[in-house]
């Protein structure tokens, strides 16, 4: 059964760099059975401009989004930091049709997206160290050094307000080891019937 992949981590755990490159591999190279090496990267519609955003996401008036929700053209939505948020029903199509689909998620809204989407959701943490997690904060020159520090805060309480059916990706590594490591997990819980937790720390 093809899975969505509710992509999490702390700000500066590196997602959006993990999205990007997906995007950009060269995966989609057919087999005997179709395409079962693809990752489709779901885009997210919000409620905010486009540009200057490191996430290539679809940018839609609140009107715009409340029409849409209305009509039933969202698979998730939600509202938070003064945007709304917005995962499309194409997303089920796509998994429908045997493609795995990741999606940029929320912590917050995590057990509303399990509650919907039950055993084909699959949630996966990115995690980094408290140094390096910070050093990535200061290069992108965001935030300043108190803001940093609530962050840090912030992220070390992050992974344990997690349900247990999340699995884990240490993203300090180059990016090809996270995308080999996140293929891998989705090859081990699409092949277990379990469901147990994963934690990939090396490779």
């Amino acid at each position: 059964m093809a899975k969505i992949i509710y992509l999490m981590g702390a700000s500066g755990s590196g997602k959006d760099t993990l999205l990007n490159a997906l995007k950009t591999q060269k995966i989609n190279k057919k087999t005997p059975n179709g395409y079962k090496n693809t990752i489709l990267v779901a885009h997210r519609y919000i409620t905010r401009d486009a540009s200057h955003q490191s996430e290539n996401h679809i940018s839609l008036s609140e009107e715009e989004f409340l029409f849409r929700k209305e009509a039933g053209l969202f698979m998730l939505d939600w509202y938070a930091n003064g945007h709304f948020y917005g995962l499309g029903i194409e997303v089920k199509e796509w998994v429908s049709k045997g493609y795995d689909v990741i999606i940029n998620g929320s912590r917050a809204h995590l057990q509303a997206a399990k509650e919907q989407l039950g055993e084909q959701l699959m949630a996966v943490c990115l995690t980094v160290s408290e140094d390096l997690l910070k050093e990535r904060l200061i290069q992108r020159g965001r935030e300043n050094a108190e803001q940093i520090t609530q962050r840090l805060a912030r992220a070390a309480q992050y992974a344990e307000t997690l349900p247990s059916y999340t699995h884990f990706i240490d993203n300090e590594g180059n990016i090809e080891s996270s995308v080999n490591k996140l293929m891998a997990l989705i090859r081990l819980v699409s092949q277990s019937s379990k469901g147990e937790r994963v934690v990939f720390e090396g490779m």
